[in-house]
């Protein structure tokens, strides 16, 4: 059989077309993973922004009670009971026992509700409703093996003996009931508190069980006086217990006391060697109960924790910032406070070219470099001076010739006569010819003259004060109180006019008299205005 002229042999061709293919298929599946790559990296998500919080806030513990189902409760019409736990947190919780105060109405609602509560504080505090009595001060250790970081004040706490109607845990884990208060510390060896008061219970009054003690060896240190007393041995960290004293038909409450509230804050639960984390775990777990509570509110030294301050909110996207608003237009004045720097620098080096040069008594006195020019106008600046000096002179000598023609008016007003010419001006007052009894007297009689002139009375014998009647003049209000103010200084002894003050009101008088001629004013006794 031949083979037609236009096709090959199989075999003949193919096979080395085979070979100059493979190498081709991988080099450009090569290449294609490596564009593949390329892009991929290039499309890469940029990395989350860093988000800094305070290792003495409680951003993280807000952040282990929403992972357990437990919400923050911010609606004031939600009724507290049965769903809810309130969370009090700080050093100063004292009004806690403070009656009255809304955190306490509402803690005791929770209470009452079944629902669940948390106290945690290294302050003083007595709550004798639940038989719970927190203990201030700074418990220590010394025993290297039971404190954290060879801090003193940093314990390991121990938990409370196995309690044998639960019966121990098994080793290497098993079931537990982390929803039960008497199961929070067990199994828990290397829970470390930071700075630690002590709890008190009393058994007669609540139904709580100690949870955590202290390790062996501990004792109380005084900051004030310095000095280490012993730990009462019935001293606690942590109690809890289920309180059945609720409302009929509402199932028990849960409650938790620790002695110490850093053991919640951001820096505790993240330290490396303690089973801080997992105590705060076994807490939400057991504040939640069962059935499940669904919300929660926490209280930071007495201030409601917001939606805002926790976790989640950090997390969740930015609100974008509010633009700012443009600069004003510019005015036709300059910026003095922008020039401020200038124009400090600009007097500083006036000033010192001013002392450099003798520019004061260059202007004064002229320059040096002409000696009887100089002179000269030292001449006449003694006579300035002492033209000044005498027109002060002659100034102060008017002065007291007006006010010894104003005295000498005044006597011959009241007809008394002085036995000794007094000095006048300027010495009247260390001299005076009356004494400011007499003074006071002599102007008292003036004025009970005016009135009595006026025909309003006697002052010293009308206990009533007269009755003004003035025209619609725009002086009206000012004489009337003018008036008012004369009368009293009339009849009554204190307070009374000196002599300094004489001249301004012997004007006053003037004028009043001359508006009651001018028929613009007049008084009224008070019994005939009565009528």
């Amino acid at each position: 059989m031949t083979t037609p002229p236009d096709t090959f042999r199989r075999g003949k061709v193919f096979p080395p077309l085979r070979k100059l293919l493979r190498p081709g298929v991988c080099l450009g599946v090569l290449i294609l993973l490596l564009m593949g790559l390329i892009e991929t990296r290039g499309q890469e998500p940029p990395p989350l922004p860093g988000i800094a919080v305070s290792g003495a806030g409680v951003e993280l513990w807000s952040a282990v009670l929403h992972l357990h189902g437990l919400q923050l409760w911010e609606d004031e019409a939600k009724v507290a009971g049965a769903e809810a736990v309130v969370i009090h947190l700080g050093r100063d919780l004292r009004y806690l026992v403070r009656q009255g105060d809304q955190r306490r109405d509402e803690l005791l609602q929770v209470l009452r509700g079944g629902g669940g509560i948390l106290i945690a504080t290294d302050g003083e505090l007595d709550l004798t409703e639940l038989g719970l009595r927190f203990q201030g001060g700074e418990v220590r250790c010394d025993d290297a093996r039971m404190i954290h970081r060879n801090r003193p004040s940093c314990l390991y706490l121990v938990p409370q003996e196995e309690l044998r109607w639960h019966g121990a845990v098994p080793e290497g884990g098993g079931p537990r009931r982390d929803s039960e208060p008497e199961q929070l510390m067990q199994a828990l060896h290397r829970v470390s508190c930071n700075v630690s008061g002590y709890l008190l219970l009393d058994p007669k009054r609540g139904p709580l069980q100690p949870l955590a003690r202290f390790p062996q060896g501990s004792y109380l240190h005084d900051e004030v006086g310095g000095k280490d007393l012993p730990l009462p041995a019935s001293a606690i960290f942590a109690a809890g217990g289920q309180w059945s004293r609720t409302a009929p038909g509402v199932p028990a409450a849960t409650i938790l006391a620790l002695a110490d509230h850093s053991v919640f804050i951001n820096q505790m639960l993240i330290e490396a060697g303690t089973d801080n984390w997992e105590l705060a775990r076994r807490v939400a777990v057991c504040l939640r109960g069962s059935p499940p509570r669904r919300w929660y509110r926490l209280y930071v030294n007495g201030s409601r924790v917001s939606s805002r301050e926790v976790l989640q909110a950090l997390l969740s996207a930015p609100v974008p910032p509010v633009p700012p608003l443009p600069p004003p237009p510019p005015s036709g004045f300059p910026d003095f406070w922008a020039l401020q720097k200038k124009l400090t620098e600009l007097g500083n080096r006036a000033i010192q070219t001013a002392q450099e040069r003798d520019l004061p008594n260059t202007v004064l006195l002229g320059s040096p470099e002409f000696p009887v020019q100089r002179q000269a106008r030292w001449t006449a600046l003694l006579k300035l001076i002492a033209i000044l000096a005498l027109a002060g002179a002659l100034g102060l000598l008017w002065r007291g010739v007006q006010q010894s023609r104003s005295s000498q008016s005044f006597l011959a007003r009241t007809g008394q006569q002085s036995s000794q010419q007094p000095r006048r001006g300027w010495f009247q007052r260390r001299s005076p010819a009356m004494s400011e009894p007499e003074w006071s007297e002599a102007i008292r009689r003036v004025l009970r003259d005016f009135f009595i002139q006026t025909g309003a009375g006697d002052p010293a014998s009308t206990p009533v004060p007269p009755i003004v009647v003035v025209l619609q003049v725009p002086q009206a209000e000012k004489w009337r109180r003018q008036l008012q103010t004369l009368w009293r200084y009339a009849r009554e002894p204190t307070p009374h006019l000196t002599l300094q003050q004489w001249p301004q009101w012997e004007r006053v008088l003037e004028e009043l008299m001359q508006a009651q001629r001018d028929g613009l004013w007049r008084l009224t006794p008070a019994e005939e205005g009565r009528a």
